[in-house]
């Protein structure tokens, strides 16, 4: 109830005392209606504290619901960006390698090589790792081993060594120095 609608009743009531009192209503029963007359202002004035409560009330409401909505909006993108880079890194590994020959002429000329492989997803994965000695005037002699990574390898090793004639270490060492030998992955497939 509004102020205007709790004057008017005030007003009303103070009229109706007068025509009573103008009809010869004696003072018990002007003083009963004016006791009534503040009753309903009470009531009227305890309902609008009431509806001010209860618009109070459905404010705070929906201030807390638009912060829970806006909370959960938030938490849904966060899980999206996660769930997107997982995705972009299912598959995806760091790779580090090196390869040399070995010069030995009591136990044997060996080309060696290595790969290290951090794997950054987290579903198992296969990959196909391929090391190249280049042979000069000739094919490569090529050497080629397969490795399991899950969720958490790291540094995991893919050692290569292989035997090699003078002759072979001879083509290689015609080679200029960055073009004798390469170590890297074919590809990734699941298990």
């Amino acid at each position: 109830m509004t102020m205007s609608s709790r004057r008017l009743s005030v007003v009303l009531a103070g009229l109706a005392s007068l025509a009573l009192t103008a009809c010869g209503a004696s003072d018990a029963q002007v003083a009963a209606l004016a006791e009534a007359s503040a009753s309903v202002n009470d009531a009227m004035a305890a309902v609008a504290s009431a509806e001010a409560e209860a618009d109070e009330a459905r404010a705070e409401a929906d201030d807390a619901r638009a912060e829970l909505e806006a909370e959960v909006e938030r938490a849904a993108e966060a899980d999206a960006r996660e769930a997107a880079a997982a995705a972009s890194e299912e598959g995806r590994y760091e790779l580090t390698t090196s390869c040399d020959y070995i010069l030995d002429f009591d136990n044997g000329h060996r080309f060696v090589g290595d790969a290290f492989l951090t794997y950054l997803g987290t579903t198992p994965i296969t990959v196909v790792v391929t090391a190249q000695w280049m042979q000069s005037g000739g094919e490569p002699i090529v050497e080629t081993q397969e490795v399991s990574l899950a969720e958490g390898d790291e540094d995991v090793q893919v050692p290569f060594s292989v035997e090699a004639t003078s002759g072979e270490v001879d083509a290689i060492q015609a080679l200029p120095r960055g073009n004798q030998c390469s170590v890297d992955t074919d590809g990734t497939e699941s298990p």
